[in-house]
């Protein structure tokens, strides 16, 4: 594998983190859009958006803010690629929108770009949250790419249970948001939730086969990663299944890596039509860090295919220091690229590369583990608000043709003296 790079996306002395990435060719023009937290003065998260086509010229502002609200955040990005469907060649961005932690109003956010990222539509509001004893967190959003619903953005968000913290069992739920009309308007389609508890971090999934649609979530009080499924446009969902259980780490002061870092079990997930399997990474603690000790982190993978869910198979191949965070894509061979942040180089389980993994899609490797990123991060870098915070997530997309071949775009938080999101070109 070749890796090109880094190219700085963001270019300013601000704390960014939490990075998504899309690609997108607009106009045969093909351009590699991000979208994540400023940490304005150190204080104020507000989304912003950065796309180039050459990586020279940059395309780079914030995204609009609604009426009423101070901060935006958890960013996640999903496209329309095709010249058919609802509002085809558009691109969406969720997010949060708030006025403070616990501050009702908050609401789940979804910005519109029509030119591959150049320039975005004030957002819509997916769903708004005016009652103090909730609170919305960590939407994800989709497209539908199945040719009866091709165009319908699908946004799940959990209703964080602001009364009950663990250990007193909080009652999360997680909902789903539709729109048929290119975001312009959402109806919320699960009026009883699809499940609740001590949950987080929900990923969203529609088979381009079928149009399924695909839910997975992390509980942290069942140890697991979730999944239910709508065969009907999400009028109805199945029982909840286990994809994998494992160490997950939750939310809590006492589940931070070192450095004091917020690193909580949340799940990243694609449906691989290339193989035809639901594809999921996420980290989790390692069994020789038991607690009280400050938690080590391992990246693993599982998937689904039509004989069901696989055992689970450890990405990274050594268990020095902490390996977290992980994203992951697939080619058009169903062979997937998994990105990851590691501490393996570091002896003081402190400063982190970007590292990668070549698997095929049952997980096993096709090449030892390898650097991607040119320097490491230090995370006590940032201070302010938000301390060694870099998010809870980093984001990772395929892109054919850019330049050739098959190439991703990662986000990672590189912080040789400020703190700013960097792009690499991935080329299996």
């Amino acid at each position: 594998m070749s890796v090109s790079g880094p190219y700085n996306m963001t270019q300013d002395s601000q704390q960014d983190a939490e990075p998504a990435a899309m690609a997108y060719n607009n106009q045969g023009t093909i351009y590699m859009t991000g979208v994540y937290i400023k940490i304005v003065n150190g204080t104020t998260p507000r989304n912003y958006y950065t796309t180039t086509a050459d990586f020279n010229t940059f395309y780079r502002d914030q995204l609009a803010m609604p009426a009423g609200y101070l901060y935006s955040f958890d960013p996640l990005m999903s496209k329309n690629p095709y010249t058919n469907g609802v509002a085809p060649g558009r691109i969406y961005a969720s997010g949060i929108v708030a006025n403070g932690s616990n501050n009702p109003p908050n609401a789940v956010a979804v910005w519109r770009t029509d030119n591959g990222g150049i320039s975005w539509a004030q957002p819509t509001l997916a769903a708004v949250n005016n009652n103090a004893a909730y609170v919305l967190d960590k939407p994800a959003v989709i497209v539908s790419w199945y040719s009866g619903t091709r165009g319908y953005v699908y946004v799940a968000y959990i209703k964080v249970d602001a009364y009950h913290q663990p250990p007193q069992n909080p009652q999360n739920q997680l909902l789903v948001a539709r729109s048929t009309d290119g975001g312009l308007t959402f109806v919320n389609i699960t009026p009883t939730p699809i499940a609740t508890g001590y949950i987080q971090g929900p990923q969203i999934l529609v088979n381009p086969n079928n149009g399924y649609i695909y839910v997975l979530w992390t509980d942290y009080n069942l140890n697991a990663i979730r999944m239910s499924t709508s065969t009907n446009l999400g009028q109805t969902w199945s029982s909840p299944e286990t994809a994998a259980t494992g160490n997950m780490l939750s939310f809590v002061p006492g589940d931070r890596i070192n450095g004091n870092m917020k690193a909580g079990s949340l799940a990243m997930a694609r449906f691989n039509w290339a193989a035809n399997r639901i594809c999921v990474v996420w980290h989790e603690r390692q069994a020789d860090t038991p607690p009280p000790q400050i938690p080590k982190a391992d990246v693993y993978y599982t998937a689904k295919g039509p004989r069901g869910w696989q055992a689970k198979v450890r990405i990274n191949d050594v268990t020095t220091n902490d390996q977290f965070m992980p994203a992951l894509d697939f080619d058009s061979t169903g062979n997937l690229v998994v990105t990851f942040y590691d501490r393996r180089d570091d002896p003081n389980n402190m400063l982190y590369h970007l590292y990668m993994a070549h698997i095929y899609s049952t997980g096993t490797r096709l090449a030892p583990t390898s650097r991607v990123s040119t320097f490491q991060s230090d995370p006590t870098e940032y201070t302010g608000d938000f301390p060694s915070f870099i998010g809870d997530y980093q984001d990772l997309w395929l892109q054919t043709g850019f330049p050739s071949g098959a190439w991703y775009l990662s986000g990672s938080v590189g912080i040789p003296s400020v703190g700013d999101i960097y792009g690499y070109g991935i080329q299996p």
